[in-house]
């Protein structure tokens, strides 16, 4: 294995492990659900904005921090187009800025890009998945498309 190739898996393995939540803006605000700390959307409402916040978890100090300049151009991807899946099963291509790789902050901006674009299509109880907003990493799938996980 290069060294290239192992910085690029370590560059993977770094995102993978953000922290993040995204913030879904509905057109219609999200209702607590009774007897739950859940929010659910009404079938009316549509994602009029998606912010994904990403962060570095420090196990030890049990504490989150921002991620740094440098970490935010880190090369997590090598590769001039990538397709991106997540809750609705709508896949979108995305093209790398620089047409030759995607960096944190490049795979920061298609994740929001994507959900903006396919979570109306998402269900949860009747309405959009606002429930599912947690990031879990990205993994690629057996036909090349990249899978956005999302935890609740």
């Amino acid at each position: 294995m290069t060294e290239n190739t192992e910085n690029q898996q370590a560059n993977l393995k770094f995102f993978n492990a953000l922290s993040g939540q995204m913030q879904i803006q509905l057109s219609e605000p999200a209702q607590p659900i009774p007897g739950m700390a859940n929010l659910v959307s009404s079938p009316e409402a549509k994602v009029t904005a998606v912010k994904l916040k990403l962060q570095v978890f420090l196990r030890e100090e049990s504490a989150f921090r921002d991620l740094t300049e440098a970490e935010y151009h880190l090369t997590v991807l090598k590769q001039s187009e990538l397709q991106l899946r997540s809750e609705s099963e709508d896949i979108t291509t995305h093209q790398a800025p620089n047409g030759q790789s995607f960096s944190v902050m490049d795979l920061q901006a298609v994740i929001e890009n994507h959900e903006l674009q396919s979570r109306n299509q998402s269900d949860w109880l009747g309405g959009v998945d606002v429930h599912h907003a947690f990031f879990e990493g990205i993994h690629q799938d057996e036909e090349g498309v990249w899978e956005v996980y999302w935890g609740s």
